[in-house]
Formats: structure tokens, C-alpha cells, sequence
């Protein structure tokens, strides 16, 4: 059922019910699987740079193995989705509730260019900027400054970019590959997924031969915390970018906001559970609590917000919901290889430029 005011249609009032509350449920589980991993293991895994280590293999700093079990746990959920019935949940007789975009609505929305652009924007900016989402979802929920202006320049910047290109249409109607391809895509990130499942089982099946039980343990109630934050993303909606648009877009015609409610679910429920756990209290398996954004608010924080706003906004993926339509959408493949190069390029100036700011204070002390 429809409401308007004059000739035009409040899109939000059209949305179904189920999407409102399936848009609780995950903020709901969005907050619970982040709250246990800061009770268990006093840590929060912060997206940007869970992906980072992940594929950058930082096992000698000790963190790899948990991160890598929370990734695969995020990963199994829209690989398992998609799978079963491609990702569409049926509510009622007359109503199916989409966790997925297709194909051809992706590419309406966004060509390959923008893609790539996007991807870019999104993996330099959330590098420079030391994370991405995670500063509204982690460091909000804590008043960290950092995070506050972070999370405002990310959202002035993409709800900007989006209403743009919603009343001045760019990068659109891309390219759409045919089924046969599309079905060839589908089967490599299976096998990809699987791959990468199984280096995790093996890891954790010698764990446990080696008898180191309470290590393996820890993993793998990672990995079912990564399952319940995989499943929050899902019924919240938020791997599907038309949806991320429909909220970040200023016109009553499209607007959703769906996710604002899982949004601000999620930071509701971080923010009591988190200040709960932390009071005078040590997590379950580690020794204290991890710092998470703090550090003083510099240049690079301030353009790294400004990159990834704009590349939010231009495709409506942060690097977890672009790494989990990497199953769905065949130009989700150049989005991420994109943001994997943004990512390395910038880690790769940064260390050079500091290298070079050493060398020039250690010259000017002889």
C-alpha cells in the first residue's frame, strides 16, 4: 500500500514490513556478534583492517589466524545464501525478501568504470583513513573523536556523491555478461571460497592434533562470531547496494531507510554492551581490552574519510559488502581487485614516505 503527498509517492512507505524487521534482527545481530568477540577476546574486529591482514598474511603479529577465521566465518554466509536459493528468503505467499541485487540491476546502477573508481576510492581512502564502517560501528559506539568526525565526513561525503549521481545519472548502464559467464564466475568464487576454507580447517584441524585445544577453540568461536555479524549484513539488506542507495539518497521518491534503523539498532546496543564489558572487567582469553581509533585527528584521517565517502557513495560498498558480493556479482571482481591495489599502493607510499621523513630528521641530527 501507497501513501503520497501530492502526486508523489513516499518510497518508504511502500517498503514491507519484513524489511523494517528484518532490519532490527540485524542490527541486533550485527551488535551481538561484535559485543562477544570484545567479551571473549577483548578485541573488535574492524573490517578495513580484518581484510587487510587477511590477505596480507600478518601471522607473525599473532592476530592472523582469528581474523582470518572471523573473515571465512562472514564469508560462508553469502556463499551459503546464495547457494541455497540465490540469496532470496521467502516471507509470505505474496512477498520474497531480496539479500541480493542481480546482475542487471547492478549494472543499471553503476558501470564497470564506476566500479573501478569506486574500488579505488574505497581502499585508499579506508587505509588512509585506519578503517571504514568500523568508525561508525566500533569507535561511535566508544566517543572516540577520531570516529565522530570520520563517521560525519564519510556520510556528508556519500550521501552527497549518491543524491548526485541520483539526479544527475554517470557511470550507468554498464556492460551485463551473459549466463553462461556469469554461471563460470559463480563456480571460480565457489572454488576460490572453498580454497580458502579449507587452508582455515587444515590450520585449525593441526591445532588440534597438536592438543593446543583452547587455541583452536578461540578460533573457531571466531568463526561463529563471524557467522552472526555475516548474517546481520544479510538480514539487515546491506549486501545489496540499490538498498545502500535508497538510504543514502536525499529524494522521498527512493528514500529507505531501512539500514538507518539497523544503523542505529547496532549502535544503540554497542554502545551499552560496550561500556558494560569494559568496566572493570578483563575479557574471557586475553589480557586487557584492545584501543580501537584512537590517535590524533590528522590529514589523513580527514582525506581518507573524503576518498571512501565518495566511493560509498558510488557504489554502495565498504569493503566487507563488497568482499561478500564477490560471490553475486561479476563486477564485484573489479571493485575488489581494485581496493586490493588502492590498499597496497598506499601502504606502499606511506612506508616510503616515512622512510624518507626518518631519514631526513636522522640527517639533521649529525
Amino acid at each position: 500500500m501507497s501513501t503520497s503527498t501530492g502526486s508523489q509517492v513516499y518510497y518508504w512507505r511502500t517498503v514491507n514490513t519484513a524489511d523494517f524487521e528484518a532490519a532490527v534482527f540485524g542490527g541486533f545481530l550485527l551488535s551481538l556478534s561484535l559485543s562477544l568477540s570484545y567479551y571473549f577476546f577483548g578485541s573488535l574486529p574492524e573490517m578495513t583492517s580484518l581484510f587487510y591482514s587477511a590477505y596480507r598474511y600478518e601471522a607473525k603479529k599473532g592476530w592472523w589466524f582469528w581474523k582470518m577465521a572471523f573473515f571465512v566465518g562472514i564469508l560462508s554466509v553469502p556463499f551459503a545464501c546464495y547457494s541455497a536459493n540465490k540469496g532470496v528468503i521467502k516471507v509470505d505467499s505474496s512477498y520474497n525478501y531480496n539479500t541480493f541485487d542481480s546482475e542487471t540491476l547492478a549494472m543499471q546502477n553503476l558501470d564497470a568504470w564506476g566500479w573501478v573508481i569506486s574500488g579505488l576510492l574505497v581502499g585508499f581512502g579506508s587505509r588512509m583513513a585506519k578503517g571504514c564502517t568500523s568508525h561508525i560501528f566500533v569507535g561511535v559506539p566508544k566517543f572516540q573523536k577520531r570516529s565522530l568526525l570520520a563517521s560525519a565526513i564519510m556520510l556528508v561525503c556519500a550521501v552527497s556523491f549518491a543524491t548526485i549521481r541520483h539526479f544527475h545519472p554517470f557511470f550507468v548502464n554498464g556492460y551485463t555478461f551473459n549466463e553462461d559467464a556469469q554461471k563460470g564466475f559463480q563456480i571460480g568464487t565457489a572454488v576460490v571460497f572453498g580454497l580458502l576454507a579449507a587452508v582455515v580447517i587444515m590450520i585449525l584441524s593441526i591445532a588440534a592434533h597438536a592438543r593446543n585445544a583452547a587455541w583452536f577453540w578461540q578460533n573457531m568461536t571466531q568463526y561463529f562470531f563471524g557467522v552472526i555479524f555475516g548474517l546481520g549484513l544479510l538480514f539487515a539488506g546491506a549486501f545489496r547496494p540499490s538498498k545502500v542507495f535508497r538510504a543514502i539518497t536525499v529524494d522521498k521518491a527512493v528514500w529507505d531507510p531501512s539500514l538507518i534503523i539497523m544503523t542505529v539498532v547496532a549502535l544503540l546496543i554497542n554502545f551499552l554492551a560496550f561500556h558494560y564489558i569494559g568496566e572493570g572487567r578483563s575479557p574471557v582469553y586475553a589480557s586487557g581490552f584492545e584501543k580501537h581509533h584512537e590517535g590524533p585527528i590528522d590529514l589523513r584521517l580527514i582525506f581518507g574519510s573524503i576518498f571512501f565517502g565518495v566511493g560509498w557513495g558510488m557504489a554502495g560498498l565498504s569493503v566487507i559488502t563488497g568482499v561478500m558480493n564477490f560471490f553475486t556479482l561479476t563486477h564485484a571482481v573489479f571493485w575488489l581487485a581494485a581496493v586490493l591495489f588502492a590498499q597496497t599502493l598506499y601502504e606502499e607510499v606511506y612506508k616510503r614516505v616515512h622512510k624518507e621523513e626518518e631519514k631526513g630528521v636522522h640527517e639533521a641530527l649529525l
